[in-house]
């Protein structure tokens, strides 16, 4: 009975570590977007679709992440507010530039 349980521990832990690169990947501090992607794809290449393998979790991961890549890597979601905050308002800044350089050349040829 030991042997059989010690044998059947073996097991599952063995298939849980097959394949795993892309979960090992998402546990580091400094995650690079693009290599994850990458470590997932190459493992589910030629795959079939099934429920409950992990599949539909990474892709709801990606889409959630996705916005969050600066310079290739995954940055906490208050480091990505405030860079989209910051390029929404320079953004705002260039239109009204825009706008004032417009509004002066109209009032140049009147």
């Amino acid at each position: 009975m030991k042997k059989h349980l010690a044998a059947l521990i073996l097991i599952s832990f063995s298939s849980a570590s097959y394949g795993q690169k892309w979960q090992e990947l998402l546990m580091q501090g400094e995650r690079d977007f693009q290599e994850i992607q990458d470590a997932f794809y190459e493992e589910w290449d030629g795959k079939i679709l099934k429920r409950g393998n992990g599949y539909k979790q990474f892709k709801r991961w990606e889409y959630k992440n996705a916005p969050r890549v600066i310079d290739g890597k995954i940055t906490n979601i208050a480091r990505a507010f405030e860079i989209k905050k910051q390029r929404i308002s320079l953004s705002a800044i260039k239109d009204k530039l825009k706008q004032i350089s417009t509004k002066l050349e109209i009032d140049k040829e009147v």
